[in-house]
């Protein structure tokens, strides 16, 4: 599919408008928005994650909300990412300071992925395998996508009832808009 077909598909599949656009320049008027989702994009190559949270914070309105995924630990940058065009990871400390620097207060942050983070570690960096060769994220089996989905609920729960996990092969990170200072 031709990347000017897409926007009319998705329109026609959701019955919702569609709008095409980059990242690094948001096509929405100031304050438009009441919230903003954006998984694994910041960390893509081409991105200018200054720029886009710049945008994402001009684009909310007043107490709007910003909900992010990212990828974590550099130190786990790996053919994986290669093949999905990955440059960055992220620490949560340093998440939380690129977003109090675009003018966000951040409400949670948090890394998750925690449970299957062990078996991210051994197939991204001690299995070896082609440099080029696609990412490890797939469908499995049936019973390994069962017991993946099934340490995800859990920590999906842990998370709500509160706890904050050390390390994980993401990060998930809710913040509200607030006013730069200056600004």
């Amino acid at each position: 599919m031709t990347s000017t077909r897409w926007p009319a598909r998705a329109t026609a599949k959701s019955a919702r408008p569609v709008c095409a656009g980059s990242v690094n320049a948001l096509p929405f008027a100031d304050a438009a928005l009441a919230a903003i989702f954006s998984a694994d994009v910041s960390c893509h190559d081409g991105v200018s994650e200054h720029g886009a949270l710049r945008h994402f914070h001009r684009c909310l309105a007043e107490n709007g909300w910003l909900i992010l995924n990212l990828p974590a630990c550099r130190w786990m940058l790996s053919r994986h990412d290669a093949a999905v065009a990955n440059t960055r990871r992220y620490t949560a400390s340093g998440l939380r300071c690129l977003l109090q620097a675009a003018g966000f207060r951040p409400v949670f942050v948090s890394y998750w992925n925690a449970l299957l983070f062990p078996l991210m570690v051994l197939t991204r960096k001690f299995v070896p395998g082609n440099p080029a060769a696609a990412s490890d994220v797939k469908l499995y089996p049936r019973v390994i996508e069962l017991l993946c989905r099934a340490a995800t609920r859990i920590e999906l729960a842990l998370l709500r009832a509160g706890l904050r996990f050390p390390f994980g092969g993401s990060i998930i990170a809710v913040a509200v808009r607030a006013e730069v200072p200056g600004g």
